[in-house]
């Protein structure tokens, strides 16, 4: 969930509890109301969704580098320095039982350490006369077997956080529309209640994404809100702001909500 999405999503929980607090007769105001708290809570889900795979990345990589170490340092120093020991009597083995993977990628060292282990393991018998331990063979499968899933942890990750983007696109989008709509309703309802319309004007307001601090103390200024903030007067002068998709008034810090 990027900055935008985040920042529509609380503006959207806002709106219910402001909803909630204020409820409308009209059973139409009910019913968006009810869809955007659902729509809310499906951007949270995919918002947890995400969070996950990306924890799940991050656990995949820290992962693929510590089996690396542990591989290096052990069972493929161990096989490689048997193999040595081995070819000055079975010169045939310099070109077989070796570690050469292609470049420095992950799945370069996984590829050339299955060779290896390949290799190792139907040579066993003749490089266990060179002193090729059968327990280290097992240490290097199992390290083997946990780099395949950690592989597979990242893959499944990567797939899952760019699978939610476009999902949580299209939320946030209709959260805005939705938004847009109940302020059509509550300008009506909140007319003569400057108080009531200031409350539903902050709730509806898309605050701007934090910038250069000029200072201690400053504030993100709002932003994207359909309609003018409550500080900038009056409910007549706020009506003037125009709603969601509406011009905001001269000097005004927002634009629309969609």
């Amino acid at each position: 969930m990027n900055d935008e999405e985040r920042r529509t999503k609380e503006m959207g929980v806002r709106v219910v509890l402001d909803c909630e607090r204020h409820p409308d007769a009209d059973p139409a105001h009910a019913l968006l109301v009810g869809r955007l708290k659902g729509v809310v809570e499906q951007m949270e889900q995919e918002e947890g969704l995400q969070r996950s795979a990306l924890m799940d990345r991050h656990t995949s990589a820290l992962d693929k580098r510590r089996l690396r170490r542990e591989m290096l340092a052990g069972p493929i120093a161990h096989v490689v320095g048997v193999a040595d020991l081995a070819r000055k009597d079975e010169p045939s083995l310099a070109t077989q039982v070796q570690y050469r993977p292609s470049g420095n990628t992950f799945g370069g060292h996984l590829a050339a350490a299955r060779g290896l282990l390949a290799e190792a393991e139907a040579h066993q018998e003749l490089l266990t006369k060179y002193g090729l331990s059968a327990e280290v063979l097992e240490v290097f499968r199992e390290l083997l077997g946990e780099s395949e899933a950690a592989v597979r942890l990242g893959d499944e990750g990567r797939a899952s956080h760019k699978g939610a983007t476009p999902h949580l696109r299209a939320l946030a989008k209709e959260v805005r529309q939705i938004v847009r709509t109940l302020d059509g309703r509550n300008r009506i309802r909140f007319k003569s209640d400057a108080k009531l319309l200031g409350e539903w004007l902050s709730a509806s307001t898309v605050l701007r994404k934090p910038g250069p601090v000029s200072g201690l103390g400053s504030e993100p200024t709002p932003v994207n809100q359909p309609g003018v903030g409550p500080t900038q007067g009056s409910a007549s002068a706020q009506s003037q702001g125009g709603g969601p998709g509406g011009t905001p008034t001269a000097g005004g810090d927002v634009r629309p909500a969609a």
